[in-house]
């Protein structure tokens, strides 16, 4: 149901910014194209409105912001000292809470009993106007009499047929005749049954009710050309002189017919008599504009080739120490087309999602559906549902893995290689002199995420003799006999001890107890050392948090 209004609300965005478009181009294109060209331009509006799959391009028009989901949680900047990952179960584990109450099935109730109301409306003005045409008769092959219709129409989609008035006689009968077979001709009555199927759709959307006028507007403006195109003054003339005879009465008010005064007679008599056909240099390029535009407006939005499972993908991070780093542009750019080729099949309901270290997020700029890629144990695509607190996955499986193929591995060691780079700079550049700055010795210890990965903690600092130290309490559960937390403690110390150039020790206490002390400080470590070090302590530090987890 989610998965449907998001694909309802993606469609009406891709044709608002279509439908806008077109409006700008039928003003430039005024009077350099024909306007049969105007007409297919807002049938490729229309199409995108009924057609739930677009075209994937490098360009299309930009995309009008909908609806979006629930950004997950782990997308905080905020360190995760108090709460390190959360475990989100499934729905059937535990209901979600009241404030994460789902409106789509609400949205979709109302999106529905307004299009049913639409359909009803065109239904009984159907039944209606067929109703004014039960005592019409056969005048010739196609075409039927009353004195019952007001005015011309052409009505009927399977076996359309022409109605006329019975008093309409002598030219003004010969020019209702050619317009009217022109609309067959260009099978308009099933266009404009297209457009109404798409105005009931997006019943709600005012920008598709003015392009649906509009392209009634159209339609009979590019009929009247295609009729007087080779016309003299003076046919013109009497041609203008029935649409307004005709103007006068008021055309039959339902979705399937075309009527021959429809629209605004003085707008129509006004093109007749201004129309003069194009040079063929300027059509052609009208034609070649607006064929790029309907390209454009069948593609997916905003898409640039990020789109995931229909979820336009804007943003990624990569999470370190519970704490999420933006990835570049072009990291994005190379997981994406990866993620469509390899990993494959239907999602099914995960039972929890825990967040490690190394996990790639994928998000939309504004927030909308979450994505975990995940390696271990598995590689694994885990979607964070619209409510924000259930997930599914999406499991690579045999060949298909990613964790086997070659370009997924080369994305990962340059995202590894990145991240090293990228965070340890971001560390070094904290390094201090002098231990007594609390402040700066801190930093350090958070830029070390040593909230995050060992819990709460607080620290003393050993400055009135030497050797100058630092003492950490750690307030959560530690032992001597944990390998992981002590490599961590390790890692943490050396870089520590490089940062701050007159400290000698570091001493680590829980529960009243010492722990570790460590001494051995190294010369200072050039930028590459300490990328080194920096990268084992990630390492480190995930491989504790998995055995946590």
């Amino acid at each position: 149901m989610d998965e449907l209004l998001h694909t309802l609300l993606t469609m009406s965005a891709a044709a608002t910014v279509g439908a806008l478009a077109v409006l700008v181009l039928r003003l430039l294109l005024k009077k350099a194209a024909p306007r049969w060209i105007t007409c297919l331009l807002w049938l490729a509006v229309f199409l995108r409105l009924v057609c739930p799959v677009g075209l994937s391009l490098p360009v299309s028009l930009p995309a009008v912001p909908t609806v979006q989901e629930i950004t997950a949680p782990i997308l905080s900047p905020a360190p995760a000292a108090e709460t390190p990952a959360a475990e989100l179960p499934a729905p059937q584990d535990s209901p979600a809470p009241a404030q994460d109450v789902d409106p789509a099935p609400l949205v979709l109730a109302l999106w529905g009993a307004g299009a049913a109301g639409v359909l009803l409306w065109a239904l009984w003005s159907a039944r209606r106007l067929r109703r004014q045409v039960t005592e019409a008769v056969p005048a010739e092959p196609g075409v039927w009499e009353s004195d019952q219709i007001p005015a011309p129409f052409l009505l009927g989609w399977v076996r359309p047929r022409i109605y006329l008035p019975a008093e309409l006689t002598g030219q003004a009968r010969c020019y209702v005749l050619l317009h009217e077979r022109a609309h067959l001709r260009r099978r308009d009555h099933w266009a404009k049954l297209l457009a109404f199927l798409a105005l009931a759709l997006h019943w709600w959307n005012p920008v598709i009710h003015l392009a649906y006028r509009l392209f009634c507007r159209d339609l009979e403006v590019a009929c009247d050309q295609a009729v007087i195109r080779d016309f003299s003054p003076q046919e013109r003339a009497g041609y203008a002189e029935t649409l307004l005879r005709l103007g006068q009465t008021p055309p039959p008010c339902q979705a399937g017919a075309l009527a021959f005064a429809e629209t605004e007679a003085k707008h129509r008599i006004h093109h007749v008599l201004e129309f003069k056909r194009p040079p063929l240099l300027v059509a052609l390029v009208a034609l070649a504009v607006c064929a790029l535009t309907v390209v454009l407006i069948l593609s997916n939005p905003g898409d640039h080739g990020r789109q995931l499972d229909g979820v336009s993908i804007t943003s990624a991070y990569v999470l370190d120490g519970g704490l999420p780093v933006e990835l570049p542009e072009e990291s994005l750019d190379a997981l994406i087309p990866l993620l469509k080729e390899v990993v494959q099949g239907p999602y099914t309901t995960a039972e929890r999602l825990t967040p490690q270290d190394g996990d790639v997020v994928l998000s939309s700029q504004t927030g909308g559906t979450v994505f975990y890629l995940q390696d271990a144990p598995s590689t694994r695509l885990v979607r964070v549902n619209h409510d924000g607190y259930s997930a599914t996955v999406k499991v690579a499986s045999g060949s298909s893995s990613l964790a086997l193929s070659q370009d997924y591995a080369r994305w990962r060691g340059d995202l590894n290689q990145y991240l090293t780079q990228d965070l340890a700079d971001q560390v070094r550049s904290l390094a201090t002199p002098y231990l007594g700055n609390n402040s700066a010795c801190g930093a350090i210890l958070e830029a070390l995420h040593l909230s995050a990965v060992a819990g709460s903690y607080t620290f003393s600092l050993q400055t009135s003799a030497e050797p100058y130290g630092i003492t950490i309490y750690l307030e959560q559960p530690a032992s001597q006999e944990d390998p992981l937390l002590m490599a961590y403690l390790l890692d943490v110390s050396t870089l520590f001890l490089d940062l701050v150039d007159n400290a000698k020790t570091v001493t680590w206490q829980q529960g009243g107890q010492v722990l570790a002390v460590f001494d051995q400080k190294t010369d200072t470590m050039d930028q590459e050392a300490f990328q080194d070090a920096y990268a084992q302590l990630r390492a480190d530090a995930g491989a504790y948090r998995a055995a946590l987890s």
